[in-house]
């Protein structure tokens, strides 16, 4: 379904409700956008686990190879690897390293828990466990991440997997324009808008009582 369809069903949905709105075409983009990341945010939080929630956000899924460098390293036994461009990148969902020839675990740490952990040998990075830091460095704004290893071993990939920002069209520049959404889901985008339409136009009504 297209943006134009979409918008044509909202309406639909509304008049069955004795409810027309009057509303700029590129008013209703920003709710259908805004609808979106709702429904992302529904469903990154059991992507994980849930099948279905794989399903829901396929289109917003990207698996990305990033070859990462030792190069200048801003901590000891340290890999830098460059992210998407920050517009694109929204959540993290899957991170894997080779280490040593070798595919194994990456953990999410901060800098403060990087700093504790560090004295402790026991918690430090093993075969096979590897850190992994995000930073923005001074004066530029691309995400890093910093990925620490155990003394003596070779990191040569980072596979990342990320949901991305959706592309953002409008209605009046963009009307046949597909959403990055699944057909099988579409319809709860619309549900979500007629929603938001309602609960404005109750409001609407209150405030002229």
């Amino acid at each position: 379904m297209n943006l134009g369809e979409m918008h044509s069903e909202i309406e639909r949905k509304l008049r069955n409700l004795d409810i027309i709105i009057d509303t700029p075409t590129t008013e209703l983009s920003s709710i259908i956008y805004e609808c979106v990341y709702k429904f992302i945010d529904k469903y990154y939080k059991t992507f994980e686990e849930d099948e279905r929630s794989r399903k829901a956000l396929g289109l917003l899924t990207i698996e990305t190879d990033i070859t990462p460098s030792s190069a200048d390293p801003i901590f000891p036994n340290s890999y830098r690897a460059t992210l998407p461009t920050n517009t694109e990148l929204l959540y993290t969902v899957l991170e894997i390293v080779t280490l040593d020839g070798v595919e194994v675990k990456v953990k999410p740490i901060s800098l403060d828990a990087y700093r504790t952990n560090l004295k402790n040998s026991f918690k430090n990075p093993y075969n096979n466990l590897v850190w992994r830091l995000e930073l923005i460095p001074s004066g530029t704004t691309t995400k890093i991440h910093i990925l620490v290893v155990p003394a003596g071993s070779t990191l040569t990939n980072y596979k990342l997997g990320y949901i991305k920002n959706p592309t953002k069209y409008t209605i009046e520049d963009n009307p046949t324009s597909e959403l990055e959404i699944p057909d099988i889901f579409q319809y709860e985008i619309i549900d979500m808008a007629v929603e938001m339409f309602l609960n404005s136009y109750s409001l609407l009504n209150t405030k002229n009582v």
